[in-house]
């Protein structure tokens, strides 16, 4: 039977709810496949960047960058040797930030002369870049993320809370833009749109920038060399290519992937001699920690044998391969299934498993995100029942009889002082605007540090200090030298059929080093 026919039958059998969950909302998933895929971006010129509050601040210093290599910086943030070691050359025709201990600015008496130390920086203000998800192309798809409207208004009282207390006399001025994680080119003009264009000092994003080599636009040394504190973070070595900039409160997933393991074998879920099947993708930045890290993992902590079942990282090959994996799992013998791809293939998966009375055990993690309720909810309750998530992810907890992780409280207080809606750690209409806010803080908590005159070099080792830093999302987080992801807490989480939930049924324990 081949790979449609398979399709065809499961569409059959599936009832509308399955129907649409499928194939309507696989436009999503095209931001999750190209988040692999290295494309060059584009050279078009429809940026379509707002200003989400005030007219100035982003202008370029006009100095010349440094010459350093483009790796970590570990200095001291803020000290004339982090503020030296300058980014490579950018093929973006950044001109740099004035050079030689350009972070303290310090004058000849002591006091500190504001200057326009960095581009995004001027003696009087900062531009940061904010990004959300345009959901025109989600709308298009049919799927709707059910996210709040007010997302611009909120990003105008983030700032307006910043500006209470300002960054060492400046002022932040943020300029927003609505970005379709369905398009890679709009991706790619996000970014040209951020560092070109508005020229900001750093990028807030939630998960509307997912395609790789626009990501790289952004932070990679050598091309945008822009901070950019987001939700989408891939592996450690990926992390590497942008020396310091790309930061995230999500473990990286090679780190993901040993906690996974360990715990799985830990809690009797890996039972010894048992043949796991991990189901993924074989996009070029989750398939060597598949292969490399997770596979070597489950074998360490007793696993009989690893079968992959890696679809390829095209949009076609999520509807069209999946049901082939299912047999392939199911005549290998395949007893437990790690879930390690986008949840429409996880959905498909899962109901053509029922189709043919396959019912091996489930698991997934923070991996792809699949232990969000917006993300599991249309797997196939029949086979889901009773799977089990390692997650530091918390939005669950409420729901599970538990206090929220702290910290929502702040970006809610912010947003009713500015005459919007409450946030509500139990509200999934709020999971954007409280991981912006969320984001937000951590980059301004580094940006604070960064010296009187920040540099993005200073702001990179200023990260590094930040030591314990909670998120209001993924709990407990720690960020040293050498570490710009956080999650450093876990819990185990099972997924209940008749609320097609997550609930947390453990305490929280540290997560692999």
């Amino acid at each position: 039977m081949t790979p449609w026919m398979q399709i065809r039958l499961w569409y059959r059998k599936a009832n509308p709810t399955q129907r649409l969950g499928a194939f309507t909302a696989i436009g999503i998933v095209v931001s999750l496949l190209v988040a692999s895929v290295a494309i060059t971006p584009s050279d078009g010129s429809n940026h379509n960047a707002t200003v989400a509050a005030g007219t100035g601040g982003a202008e370029s210093t006009g100095g010349a960058s440094g010459s350093g290599p483009a790796g970590v910086d570990n200095g001291a943030a803020g000290s004339p040797g982090a503020a030296g070691a300058g980014a490579a050359g950018s093929s973006l025709g950044r001109s740099g930030a004035a050079a030689g201990g350009r972070a303290s600015g310090q004058a000849g008496g002591g006091a500190s002369a504001l200057t326009a130390s960095e581009l995004g920086v001027t003696p009087k203000d900062i531009t940061l870049g904010f990004m959300l998800q345009n959901a025109a192309g989600l709308s298009k798809a049919g799927f709707s993320t059910g996210q709040r409207s007010d997302g611009a208004q909120y990003i105008n009282a983030l700032a307006g809370w910043a500006n209470k207390e300002g960054v060492d006399g400046r002022k932040i001025v943020p300029v927003a833009r609505y970005t379709d994680p369905t398009s890679v080119d709009d991706q790619a003009a996000a970014c040209r749109a951020m560092v070109d264009d508005a020229k900001v000092f750093g990028v807030v994003d939630t998960a509307s920038m997912l395609d790789t080599a626009s990501m790289d636009c952004i932070t990679n040394r050598t091309k945008g060399d822009t901070p950019m504190v987001h939700s989408v973070m891939w592996s450690t070595d990926w992390e590497k290519r942008s020396g310091g900039n790309d930061v995230s409160y999500q473990a990286a997933v090679d780190r993901i992937s040993v906690t996974w393991a360990r715990d799985l074998a830990a809690i009797g879920w890996l039972t010894p001699g048992a043949v796991v099947g991990i189901f993924g993708d074989k996009c070029p930045a989750t398939e060597p920690t598949v292969e490399n890290v997770l596979a070597p993992a489950l074998k360490a902590r007793g696993a009989k044998d690893v079968v992959f079942g890696l679809h390829d990282c095209d949009i076609q090959s999520v509807a069209a391969q999946p049901p082939n994996i299912t047999t392939q799992f199911r005549l290998k013998g395949v007893t437990h299934v790690l879930i390690v791809t986008n949840f429409v293939a996880g959905q498909i998966f899962t109901s053509t498993a029922a189709s043919q009375g396959y019912h091996p055990k489930y698991s997934t993690s923070d991996w792809f995100l699949n232990t969000s309720d917006q993300t599991s909810k249309y797997f196939d309750p029949s086979e889901f029942d009773g799977a089990i998530g390692i997650a530091s992810f918390g939005t669950m907890l409420v729901q599970s009889g538990k206090p929220p992780y702290p910290g929502w409280e702040v970006c809610s207080k912010i947003a009713t002082d500015a005459g919007l809606p409450a946030i509500r750690p139990d509200d999934a209409s709020s999971v954007e605007l409280l991981t912006l806010c969320d984001n937000f803080i951590l980059l301004l908590d580094a940006l604070k540090r960064a010296g009187p005159n920040p540099t993005r070099a200073g702001w990179r080792a200023a990260v590094q200090q930040l030591g314990q830093h909670p998120s209001a999302l993924f709990g407990r987080s720690v960020f040293a030298p050498g570490k710009f992801t956080g999650s450093d807490f876990v819990h185990t989480i099972q997924w209940q059929a008749g609320c097609k939930c997550w609930k947390s049924i453990s305490d929280f324990r540290p997560a692999a080093a």
